[in-house]
């Protein structure tokens, strides 16, 4: 309610500066014309003037005469002057009303809650009657352009490899596929929890809403490669083994691996392309032991039918 009686009594002091400045108008106009009688007036009075200075000079003109027209001549002269100092007043008072409509006219605008985007206002806080100055938090909080982000933590040995504008998917609670990408990567690490914090970008009309819930999946790297089930992966105190298959017994081998998605991981080296390995339950094993895999055991069977 206050801060609405302060807008009607600004914008009652605007009108008023209005009609102040047509005032101001109105007083230049007329010190204009006055400019313009004096001059007339001047330039009917100066040649009477000279006219009864030459008749004084002949005898034919009178003393009282001359000083007649010289009296009405210094009249107009001095009313020219008047007129003149009267404009530069009158266009002086024009330029303080300018200046203090001005200032109105900011601090009215000051009362406009202006949001410096276009978007969807997503949260509010201010109060009528409210000091803006002494709230302590934002009064709006608006998603600019209605662009939906995921709030994400990451650990810190995968943050460096994440980067600023790389593509990312992300999942919602009914688990659809949305395009994303990374818009920020916080420089800081929880010491506590080792997770840093990123933002990823998903766009608008996604069909998100402000405080659910959804994961993210970011392309650090792209290539094609040689992979294995992580299940077959075998973690030693001097690296990685896989199990292999070869002459139906079990070759551990030695694995240098790169990245792991989705169940695979990546084999650099110490594997050949279409070799089989033992995917799961690799610790019951041991090199050298022998093995029937799945597809000897369907050959087998079928040659036994």
């Amino acid at each position: 309610m206050l801060a609405r009686l302060a807008r009607d009594t600004l914008d009652a002091q605007l009108a008023q500066s209005g009609a102040q400045l047509a005032r101001a108008d109105a007083g230049i106009a007329q010190a204009r014309s006055s400019i313009a009688q004096a001059q007339a007036a001047i330039a009917q009075s100066g040649p009477a003037l000279d006219r009864a200075k030459s008749l004084v000079k002949t005898g034919a003109g009178t003393d009282a005469t001359l000083e007649a027209r010289t009296a009405d001549h210094t009249a107009n002269l001095a009313r020219l002057q008047a007129a003149r100092d009267g404009l530069v007043a009158a266009e002086a008072d024009k330029k303080a009303l300018e200046a203090q409509r001005r200032e109105l006219e900011v601090r009215i605008a000051r009362t406009d809650v202006k949001a410096p985007a276009a978007g969807i206002v997503s949260r509010r806080t201010a109060r009528l009657g409210a000091i803006a100055a002494m709230a302590g938090e934002g009064m709006f909080r608006i998603i600019a352009g209605g662009d939906v982000e995921l709030e994400a933590e990451a650990p810190d040995f995968r943050l460096a490899a994440i980067k600023v504008g790389q593509t990312a998917t992300v999942y919602d609670a009914a688990e659809r596929p949305l395009k994303a990408s990374v818009r920020l990567v916080s420089p800081e690490i929880d010491r506590a929890t080792r997770m840093g914090k990123l933002r990823l970008a998903v766009g608008p009309d996604a069909g998100l809403r402000i405080g659910g819930f959804a994961r993210g999946e970011i392309e650090t790297e792209r290539r094609v490669a040689l992979a294995a089930p992580a299940s077959a992966i075998l973690v030693a105190a001097d690296g990685r083994y896989v199990q292999a298959i070869k002459d139906g017994r079990v070759s551990l081998r030695k694995v240098e691996t790169g990245l792991s998605v989705g169940g695979l991981t990546e084999i650099r080296s110490g594997l050949a392309e279409g070799e089989t390995l033992v995917a799961r339950a690799g610790a019951f094993l041991n090199d050298g032991d022998p093995v029937e895999t799945r597809a000897e055991a369907a050959r087998a069977n079928a040659e036994t039918r």
